[in-house]
């Protein structure tokens, strides 16, 4: 069986897992998540899990735990799983300073495809580029995910983040209301806040988004610890799974599960309209998690990579990552576990021979299970047919050397505004497919150099020209003198 192929079948095989419900234990395993922030909708996927008997059925007893106590003290949300007090907990950019660090962190799904982060001023400032906030009041949480953005940007800029002083004031938790009472200028926030208190109050309000200036972050993402993933994987796998299907229950139904949050959690920082808040929230995390265009929690490693490098050039981390590293991967555990436990057979079995016979009955073991395996694998591939055609996603199949499409789904021909998959085939090319010079080529060279390619991104074009929106390609594999465009 060819390595490229198991590969690939391992990768389905993992999707189908993460996708689909697990099954329950015996004994509920008692885990804590620590939200970053108050309740609200930000944290409805991890709610809606728990409601809606997700985590149950899991296996799971779930603790949701409010970063913001009676005292309005908000707790750190990584010192927190650092110090064994939190199972599991929703970072970004700052997971990546803290593993710099040398806080062992994982990523487990990137929840936000887009970061909320954004840089709020009052309008009469006349703020309309990071330039502008030198000699500026602005209120800064210097180590904190909104405060590692806002340095990146301006490191992006060309401008030392030591010229823009954090702001000393009596911080509340209540940073545009220090906005709107003139105390401070501008200040590092959440869009998912500070749009809805300024449509609320009425105060003009200007942002800046990182993004506008290349710092394309990921926003919320749920991460664990290296110990927790190690100690317990199916744990893990189980928690992270529930989740998701927490969160699309609560996409697909907004307003009931705003309703929910806005009736049953009480919050800290009250707010005067709080369904309404918590609505606005949701058309907000909607934008942010590009769903259903995007698979909720779709992580891209080349990404995390681009968004370390980022941070190393902003001088807030000092050494190299690699990206893969960073991204919990059950499959890869799996594997190196495997290959370890191996060698130690071969060692032991070379130096003791009373040990021959336990390598006869592991070999014996191991051999029903690769039969075992070769039979999922071919249910795999039939799988791999019934989700190709039935994808919610575009996918197409093309000759490496000339571009020409071997295959496509409906989806694929929609998206790219073709009549059907035939009409696709016949008039698709590799070389009007690609927005960006040189992106296609990047992928082959990426495919020839690994035999695969994993999670890279793109834009599309369609078949009348016009842009589509940005496409990202899923791990892959050659088939003989084939592969995707």
């Amino acid at each position: 069986m060819p390595e490229e192929f198991c590969r690939w079948a391992r990768g389905v095989v993992l999707a189908l897992a993460v996708a689909g419900p697990a099954a329950p234990a015996l004994a509920a395993d008692k885990v804590v998540l620590q939200l970053r922030w108050d309740h609200q909708f930000q944290f409805a996927g991890y709610y809606a899990a728990q409601w809606q008997g997700f985590y149950r059925d899991a296996g799971l007893e779930v603790e949701i735990r409010s970063a913001v106590g009676p005292d309005r003290k908000a707790v750190k949300a990584i010192e927190e799983v650092m110090a064994g007090r939190a199972d599991f907990d929703i970072g970004a950019a700052d997971v990546l300073v803290a593993r710099d660090r040398g806080s062992p962190l994982l990523i487990l799904a990137s929840i936000f495809q887009r970061s909320p982060t954004v840089i709020v001023a009052r309008v009469e400032t006349g703020v309309s580029s990071p330039a502008d906030l030198a000699g500026l009041r602005v209120l800064r949480f210097v180590g904190d995910t909104t405060d590692v953005e806002l340095q990146t940007m301006l490191r992006a800029e060309g401008i030392d983040p030591q010229t823009i002083k954090p702001y000393q004031a009596n911080w509340d938790g209540r940073s545009f209301d220090l906005l709107r009472q003139g105390r401070i200028d501008a200040y590092a926030g959440f869009s998912l806040t500070a749009n809805w208190r300024a449509r609320e109050t009425g105060l003009d309000i200007t942002t800046l988004h990182p993004a506008s200036y290349g710092i394309d972050f990921y926003g919320d993402s749920l991460f664990t610890s290296e110990a927790m993933a190690k100690r317990d994987s199916d744990l893990v796998q189980r928690f992270a799974a529930a989740s998701l299907q927490g969160w699309r229950h609560a996409l697909d139904h907004p307003k009931q599960t705003a309703e929910r949050i806005a009736t049953t959690l009480r919050r800290t920082y009250p707010a005067d309209d709080i369904l309404a808040f918590n609505l606005f929230q949701a058309e907000e995390i909607k934008r942010l998690t590009s769903y259903p265009l995007i698979e909720l929690g779709h992580t891209n490693p080349r990404r995390w990579g681009a968004m370390a490098r980022a941070l190393r050039q902003a001088g807030l981390v000092r050494r190299e990552m690699d990206a893969a590293e960073l991204i919990f991967d059950p499959a890869r555990d799996a594997i190196e576990r495997a290959t370890f436990a191996r060698n130690v057979a071969w060692l032991s079995a070379a130096g003791i021979s009373g040990l021959l016979l336990v390598a006869f009955v592991w070999t014996s073991l191991l051999r029903r299970r690769v039969t075992a395996v070769a039979g999922d694998l071919r249910e795999s591939e039939a799988r791999y047919r019934s989700i190709f055609d039935n994808a919610q996603v575009g996918i197409i199949r093309s000759r490496i050397s000339d571009g020409k499409p071997i295959e496509a789904n409906d989806r694929l021909a929609e998206i790219l505004g073709y009549q059907d998959r035939e009409d696709a085939v016949d008039n698709h090319r590799a070389d009007n497919h690609w927005i960006e010079p040189g992106d296609r080529e990047a992928w082959i060279a990426e495919g020839k150099k690994h035999g695969f390619v994993r999670n890279f991104d793109g834009r599309l074009r369609r078949k009348d020209g016009r842009w589509s929106t940005s496409a990202r390609q899923r791990p892959s594999m050659p088939r003989r003198t084939t592969s995707t465009s």
